[in-house]
């Protein structure tokens, strides 16, 4: 985890955050699937108000709702993950999970998903 984040374009020592400012629990991880098959990349936070989870694709917002087959669980196992079904090869990339509420903004390490063909 980096030294610093980002608030509304302060960046803040570890220490000096403010209060509720959200924070990456659970970073995402390399994932290598095989084409047609689902992928799950992780990502949990805390911060007060419950910050929103977010996904960015090589520095783009994933779409979800206009693509059916991604989808942000909102499940009590793995609140803010990603899912994708029926996985293709242009799911192929660089995934961030972004955590906001209205005190900050903080993104994830940044990880690859990579699709095999089979």
């Amino acid at each position: 985890m980096s030294d610093f984040y980002q608030a509304n374009n302060f960046s803040f020592p570890d220490d000096k955050l403010p209060a509720g400012f959200p924070q990456i629990t659970q970073q995402p991880t390399t994932k290598v699937i095989e084409m047609g098959h689902t992928a799950v990349l992780v990502c949990a936070a805390n911060g007060k108000p419950v910050p929103a989870i977010r996904w960015v694709k090589d520095l783009l917002p994933v779409q979800i709702g206009k693509n059916a087959r991604y989808t942000i669980l909102n499940n009590s196992q793995m609140p803010g993950a990603l899912q994708i079904t029926n996985s293709v090869e242009d799911d192929q990339g660089r995934y961030e999970c972004v955590a906001e509420n209205e005190v900050g903004t903080e993104y994830s390490q940044a990880t690859m998903l990579y699709v095999k063909c089979k």
